[in-house]
């Protein structure tokens, strides 16, 4: 069974690919009327889909990635952008960064920094809707409780504060290649299409039925120059 969201953008990927079709026996016009005595003179049929309106009826059949218990602002559920990260994530981006910025602790400050950043990430996590968390105020609220915690550690030891200056970057990078993997996916609609399976259906009432308007649209190709090299790029017609 295909998503929803998979059945309408094949069905979009045909009404494009039908324009194309049409575009191109346009082409094949023109190259016949131009070896013609006669059609040489006339004008080129060329045929636009303006609009399209279409109604398609499809049969729900699951809900996925939506479990039963959760709801909006449940940290690691759909309605989040960004799963929970694991102490053990954490940890490993923090022991890099040392490694990257040259700070050497003993293990029990190690421990204390370690506790710290995953400490900060359950509060960010627990706190109000997890869907309003964004990758920028999550880099920032966790790279800076890892900056002070190993600032604290350092002083208490009598090193300076100075050494510390070279987390951050490291920090910020590997945590955000850790929430790229973070992103959860959207809830997906489960669906029945094929003419047999709804013409089957006895319950006609629960057949969702969706009315689409599909307005077309164009891009030409563009090339212009930059610094002296040419560019192509795509903008609308």
């Amino acid at each position: 069974m295909p998503k929803l969201g998979d059945f309408l953008g094949t069905l979009l990927s045909d009404v494009a690919g039908a324009r194309a079709h049409a575009d191109l026996a346009a082409i094949k016009i023109a190259e016949s009327y131009r070896n013609h005595d006669l059609l040489k003179y006339m004008p080129i049929p060329r045929f636009r889909l303006p609009d399209i309106s279409v109604e398609l009826p499809v049969i729900v059949t699951e809900i996925r990635g939506l479990e039963e218990g959760e709801g909006p602002g449940t940290a690691g559920t759909p309605f989040s952008v960004f799963g929970e990260p694991k102490r053990t994530e954490l940890t490993r981006i923090v022991r890099r960064s040392f490694a990257e910025a040259g700070i050497r602790l003993p293990a029990t400050d190690r421990k204390k920094v370690y506790s710290a950043v995953y400490q900060k990430a359950r509060v960010l996590f627990a706190k109000g809707p997890a869907a309003l968390l964004n990758s920028q105020k999550l880099l920032r609220e966790i790279s800076g409780a890892a900056v002070k915690a190993t600032t604290g550690v350092i002083q208490a030891g009598g090193g300076s504060p100075d050494t510390v200056r070279g987390l951050n970057e490291p920090l910020k990078e590997g945590l955000s290649n850790l929430f790229l993997t973070k992103l959860l996916a959207s809830p997906s609609l489960q669906v029945r299409v094929a003419s047999s399976e709804i013409k089957e259906h006895a319950d006609n009432e629960s057949i969702l039925r969706i009315r689409l308007s599909i307005s077309e649209d164009a891009y030409e190709l563009v090339r212009e120059e930059v610094d002296g090299e040419v560019r192509e790029k795509l903008v609308p017609e």
